[in-house]
């Protein structure tokens, strides 16, 4: 909900231009506006870092974004104001290594301690495993603990992990 009004929207970017915009949506199925952020990621930016997700990372209730660097491993934020301004772009206070860059792929997030703060959702690629990185709402890491399944050589091979949510 880039916006405020409780509705959920779409986040859009442009791997050309670097350009970061939005669809608005009322609920209904209807597009209502599409603001581009303040900010666009770059030529440099956009070849090195993906966008990876959304969150509230610093806990003021908007919607924030999740970059991660392919190549160096920085894990950043964009925070948003509610609107489409970017303020400020904090990193993580940790990063995915060399080892885990080539593996780890930044999945998704969520409230995976149910401490009401946004954490991130990792899965290896090679091995199946899937974690998380607990954070603080001031962009720590404070811990990283693995599920207790993983998918498998058969599952990894044709399952790609695509998403979170509530589902029981």
């Amino acid at each position: 909900d880039f916006n405020g009004d409780g509705k959920t929207d779409l986040l859009w970017h442009n791997t050309t231009t670097g350009e970061v915009g939005t669809w608005l949506l009322d609920g209904r199925f209807n597009v209502t506006g599409n603001p581009a952020l303040s900010w666009r990621c770059g030529p440099e930016c956009n070849r090195d870092w993906k966008l990876s997700g959304t969150g509230d990372f610093n806990g003021d209730g908007k919607t924030d974004l999740l970059w991660h660097n392919t190549t160096t491993g920085e894990v950043g934020t964009w925070l948003l104001d509610g609107r489409f301004n970017v303020t400020a772009n904090p990193a993580l206070s940790w990063r995915c290594g060399p080892d885990c860059n080539r593996d780890w792929k930044l999945s998704g997030t969520g409230d995976f301690n149910a401490d009401g703060k946004t954490d991130l959702l990792w899965h290896n690629t090679t091995t199946g495993e899937v974690g998380t990185w607990l954070l603080d709402g001031r962009f720590n890491v404070t811990a990283n603990p693995p599920l207790s399944w993983r998918c498998g050589p058969d599952c990894n091979r044709d399952w790609k992990l695509a998403g979170t949510g509530r589902f029981g």
